[in-house]
């Protein structure tokens, strides 16, 4: 089993997002999307869809069509042309089934990406958890674990800006991580030490490095407020240690998150 459970927190939330997308729209499934790309890019009644034009929206979609243009058109054509649906899709549930379809058929080339790309991952996460943490904790925790929830997708679509940032770095990472034939190094003993020795630094506890780095329940749970704020603090210290301790860590949580 691995020892590792860095766990890409931006992505599980994605999954969140998408379960509830299904539910909304059972039309939207990511096994499907790069299938039907050779049927060719359906335009809806009305003409283009508004989240290719929508500012919050569209840079993803433009950067996905000129990076992986199969995929784009795969991706469009089902949000498209949702089976059962009166209304279009909405932009930021357009963002969030892309970002995470993408993640599923390709985020194991992120781990090969170089440390800025991942550096941009982890940036975009924190981001996400800062605003999560002043706005609702408990949302926070589901974002955390991939935990579908209302709180939680009324965020994603309230905060367009933050998860435009975060699919693009994870799409960045994917188109810097294909022209890299090889897979990155393993975590090591000492990276996994080092990690250890400097959120004690930071503060944390035994009980809660345990919980945030093996996956070991506390006896006594943690609040929503303190895992959150837990989170953001892993989640600083991590960026902030040696460039090859991290690219090791985040790389192989890159991978595992794909592969989950």
């Amino acid at each position: 089993m691995e020892r590792l459970r860095l766990i890409l927190l931006g992505l599980a939330g994605l999954v969140a997002v998408g379960l509830m997308l299904q539910d909304r729209y059972p039309g939207l499934r990511p096994a499907q999307a790069v299938e039907i790309a050779a049927g060719g890019l359906a335009t809806p009644v009305g003409g283009e869809p508004v989240y290719l034009s929508n500012p919050d929206t569209g840079p993803y979609f433009s950067a996905l069509k000129a990076a992986l243009p199969d995929e784009y058109r795969g991706i469009v054509r089902q949000i498209s042309t949702v089976p059962g649906v009166a209304a279009p899709v909405a932009a930021p549930e357009a963002l969030a089934f892309a970002m995470r379809s993408l993640r599923e058929d390709y985020g194991v080339l992120a781990g090969r990406a170089p440390i800025a790309n991942l550096d941009q991952i982890i940036d975009a996460q924190r981001a996400i958890l800062a605003a999560l943490a002043t706005k609702d904790p408990a949302a926070c925790v589901d974002f955390y674990q991939g935990r579908p929830s209302a709180a939680l997708a009324a965020f994603t679509s309230n905060h367009n800006k933050l998860m435009l940032d975060l699919g693009q770095a994870d799409l960045a990472a994917i188109t810097a991580g294909r022209s890299h034939q090889h897979d990155p190094e393993r975590p090591t003993p000492a990276d996994f030490t080092a990690l250890t020795e400097a959120l004690k630094q930071a503060g944390l506890s035994p009980e809660t490095i345990g919980l945030l780095v093996d996956g070991r329940q506390p006896a006594q749970a943690l609040s929503d407020a303190d895992l959150c704020k837990s989170v953001g603090a892993y989640l600083t210290t991590l960026r902030a240690l040696a460039p090859d301790i991290r690219q090791r860590l985040i790389a192989r949580s890159v991978i595992l998150a794909a592969a989950s």
